[in-house]
């Protein structure tokens, strides 16, 4: 270990931050540490004599007398007498007055802590998980950061102290910033007060450390990140986000979140954490916040972040709010990367159908209603469809129910030759019932066409290769047509074109997810 025991002296590279001493208690044979931090404010005061206040009081009550004669002294005599005669709950009251310190004055709301003992422990390295890096985490009662020991007996930290209650209800409503979630670590110096600390046992080398950097210059290097450090250099990819609606109240929360091949490093080299809230997950409707939901890895061993998926948990279930009907985004970024905008809309039905017992619902509509799931086997001679119905909710919503009918084409011929009826028990058309069912569009309606190369089950092969067009009817009238290509008994996926900023990883990964997504040609 390179951080021995002893006082040391914490400089920082902001003027507008305290210097403070600290002293580290460390066990050669343990990784864990502790230290105690202590400002001059903090550094207990000598003790009052009384017979030195006697005296001064003496000589105030002389000065008073030459300055004013017996009016001074009358003076003088009254103002001490007020003195002795207030009571222990007065001076109280006044002391406390005195020592008030405003929670909403940012100076207060972001104090460095120097009362709290501080336990250091080591960082685990993402790239074993055996093993531990140089560097130190630790959290006390208002803030947390990182130790990092330099060269030459000098050590840097970083660190971000929480604002007040009251600061961060008041200015942070949104953000969940506070107290309430300490078990999360931001590293965000928006929300929370950064400060940087050169720290060595000479005092001169802290000076000089701290006078040398630049607090600019820290904070790009702590927060840019190295987009190419992903395993094999493999571009960072998000699952389509798995958001839902309470289709009564409107509330909305994000239920599951899925990253492949996350960036590991800063550009400086420095390991990212993803057990602390390194991964910003944000709602914003145009430039105004909605919610921030911190998001965090649950392995504390990190090895997995290594491999293709990464699932990250979410704080209070991912809960975001109750939202009223509009478009709104769920920005992903890791610090402050933007790594992908995703584009949803609350919609609020309203029936006209005075029959429904469900008169207002809400509906979800992500980016992921453009698409349809294809899947087909040459083996069960079946194509199945999964095709979303919540981008009907406009036209349907208040109808009592509708019938969705799919038909294979092929050079403007239905492929194979065959009408509904000869199919008994297949699901080329299904019926749904919107009247009293609010989430009658909350998930794709499954069509399964016998798809062969010929309408008869015996003696059926595979389908030609070529490009097949499934149209999609609702209620007799066409509403959308997906294109696709057979090759060989399989589906042809590497030519399939998707919007470029829309990251779902449904695209590249389809293996992951049980088929693979066609968008709809409107």
């Amino acid at each position: 270990m390179s951080i021995a025991s002893g006082k040391y002296f914490a400089v920082p590279v902001s003027s507008t931050d305290p210097e403070f001493d600290i002293e580290f208690i460390v066990d050669p044979e343990y990784r864990i540490f502790s230290a105690q931090r202590m400002t001059e404010d903090d550094k207990p005061q000598a003790p009052v004599d009384e017979i030195e206040q006697i005296k001064a009081k003496a000589k105030e009550g002389m000065a008073s007398f030459k300055k004013g004669g017996l009016k001074g002294a009358f003076g003088f005599a009254k103002k001490l007498a007020e003195e002795t005669m207030k009571d222990d709950k007065q001076k109280l009251e006044e002391a406390k007055e005195a020592n008030f310190k405003d929670p909403m004055d940012p100076i207060h709301a972001f104090a460095l802590d120097t009362q709290s003992g501080v336990s250091y422990e080591p960082i685990h390295s993402l790239e074993d998980k055996h093993k531990d890096t140089n560097l130190f985490q630790f959290r006390s009662d208002s803030g947390y950061g990182v130790l990092e020991p330099l060269e030459n007996g000098v050590l840097r930290e970083i660190s971000f102290s929480y604002p007040s209650h009251e600061y961060a209800e008041k200015k942070y409503e949104n953000q969940h910033v506070g107290h309430s979630v300490h078990d999360w670590r931001r590293e965000d110096d928006v929300l929370h007060h950064m400060r940087v600390y050169y720290l060595s046992q000479d005092k001169s080398k802290a000076d000089a450390a701290a006078k040398a950097a630049s607090m600019a210059t820290i904070k790009n290097d702590h927060f840019s990140v190295d987009l190419t450090s992903t395993r094999a250099a493999e571009k960072t990819r998000f699952r389509a986000p798995d958001l839902r609606i309470d289709k009564k109240s409107g509330d909305v929360s994000l239920t599951a979140l899925y990253a492949w091949f996350l960036p590991r490093k800063t550009q400086q080299g420095r390991q990212i954490q993803y057990n602390w809230d390194a991964l910003r997950v944000r709602v914003t409707q145009g430039d105004t916040l909605v919610k921030r939901i911190v998001c965090w890895s649950s392995s504390k061993e990190m090895d997995y972040i290594k491999s293709q998926c990464t699932s990250m948990e979410l704080m209070n279930g991912g809960y975001i709010g109750e939202l009223e009907a509009g478009k709104y985004e769920l920005r992903l970024s890791i610090y402050n990367d933007e790594m992908m905008v995703y584009p949803f809309e609350v919609i609020k039905t309203v029936s006209t159908d005075n029959r429904t017992a469900v008169e207002t619902y809400y509906t979800l509509k992500t980016p992921a209603d453009n698409f349809a799931k294809l899947k087909y086997t040459d083996e069960s001679f079946q194509l199945d469809i999964e095709y979303p119905l919540c981008q009907l909710v406009t036209e349907m919503g208040s109808v009592e129910e509708f019938e969705v009918v799919c038909k294979i084409m092929r050079d403007g011929k239905t492929w194979p030759d065959y009408e509904v009826s000869e199919f008994d028990g297949s699901n080329m058309q299904t019926t749904i019932t919107v009247r009293n069912q609010p989430n009658w569009a909350s998930e794709p309606t499954r069509l399964q066409i016998p798809f062969g190369s010929q309408a008869e089950y015996r003696g059926r092969e595979s389908v030609p290769n070529g490009t097949y067009t499934a149209h999609i009817s609702i209620d007799g009238t066409e509403k959308d047509q997906i294109v696709f290509e057979i090759k060989d008994g399989t589906l042809v996926t590497d030519n399939v074109s998707f919007p470029t900023e829309l990251a779902l990883a449904d695209f590249d990964f389809p293996e992951e997810h049980n088929g693979h997504l066609f968008p709809l040609n409107k």
